[in-house]
């Protein structure tokens, strides 16, 4: 049996979900892959919980129905103000599984649970996409020469196996350029302000009802986000070093409701999207609104669903999926860690 000690840093809606997700295919994983995830750590941003023996269902039950930023509180095993970076260098962990909230200023606490865990030989799951979003190649770089493996996955439209596809599907294709619906929130409100009348705001509100997007929604509508993953799916193509910094952003806040009527008119549709324009010299990154002909494949991909179109110099290949969600992105982190076990165990 294969057995893998997690120790899981972040414990929001994401982290629960990759809990629960460890809980129900615990069988299945032991019958299909001889695998045993053991979670020995569990860090959220008031402390830890730590068992080195790894904590058993029973346990882990008890630590999700705590409250949020209260797993410290645990007993025999919780330890308040424990970072990542002090587990990692007190307990025996085979996995960093990195979930906190992305910090596109610093990086960190990520970015610094990641070096970290690297550099002590410690294989990485990411879905938090700051530290490949700033630091890319350097973290690359590092694992290789260290001999670990930087799953990522769960980064991009982890409901849907883009990185696999672009990390070995494209090695004989040049790319051309990619056009990307990268945000499910924005493509949401985007959709009901084209399809009911309703103006950025009330767009945005209905949204948030929905809990399709956070209360600190900077992040999309400002392009935070979609931009960091276009910079990771950039990477991961040309095995280069963009950084977020390199992308162009325009907010989404530029959009009224007219705009949106006079595409209408148009017989065209307002996307949010990221584009990387593929030169010799290098790539244009670019997030912007921009309007498209009703007959462009991503003017179809509507919602809570993504879509890219990257255009090589043989073909134009055509993606689209739900956009990532807590189970979605929990169950694809466990995909990147059955890899890890069959390469590394």
């Amino acid at each position: 049996m294969k057995r893998l000690r997690i120790l899981l840093s972040g414990f929001g809606n994401v982290g629960r979900a990759f809990t629960r997700r460890i809980l129900d295919r615990e069988k299945e994983l032991l019958k299909r892959y001889n695998i045993a995830l053991v979670v020995v750590g569990i860090v959220d941003s008031k402390g830890a919980a730590v068992n080195a023996q790894g904590f058993s269902n029973k346990e882990l039950f008890e630590l999700l129905n705590m409250p949020r930023g209260h797993v410290s509180d645990m007993r025999y095993y919780g330890s308040p103000n424990m970072t990542t970076v002090d587990v990692l260098n007190d307990a025996d962990v085979d996995v960093l599984v990195e979930v906190t909230p992305s910090n596109y200023e610093t990086g960190d606490p990520g970015l610094k649970n990641v070096l970290t865990a690297i550099n002590k030989g410690v294989h990485v799951v990411l879905a938090n996409k700051a530290p490949l979003a700033l630091k890319f190649r350097y973290i690359m770089d590092i694992a290789r020469s260290k001999g670990v493996m930087v799953g990522y996955k769960a980064t991009v439209m982890a409901g849907t196996p883009l990185i696999d596809m672009l990390q070995y599907g494209l090695v004989a294709q040049h790319v051309r350029s990619i056009e990307g619906i990268l945000n499910a929130s924005t493509n949401y409100i985007l959709t009901v302000m084209h399809k009911e009348g309703i103006t950025l705001k009330e767009a945005i509100c209905k949204a948030m009802e929905l809990g399709i997007l956070e209360p600190d929604y900077v992040l999309d509508v400002d392009g935070w986000d979609p931009a960091a993953k276009l910079v990771i799916i950039v990477n991961t193509i040309l095995k280069s070093s963009y950084s977020i910094r390199d992308v162009v952003r325009r907010s989404l806040r530029e959009i009224e409701l007219d705009d949106i009527e006079e595409t209408k008119r148009k017989g065209e549709v307002v996307k949010y999207l990221a584009i990387a324009h593929i030169r010799n010299k290098g790539a244009e990154l670019v997030v912007k609104p921009q309007s498209l002909p009703q007959k462009h494949s991503l003017a179809k991909v509507n919602g809570t669903y993504n879509g890219v179109l990257i255009k090589t110099d043989i073909n134009d290949i055509f993606v689209s999926g739900k956009g990532a969600g807590p189970i979605e992105t929990a169950s694809v982190m466990m995909s990147d860690l059955v890899k890890l076990a069959e390469m590394f165990m």
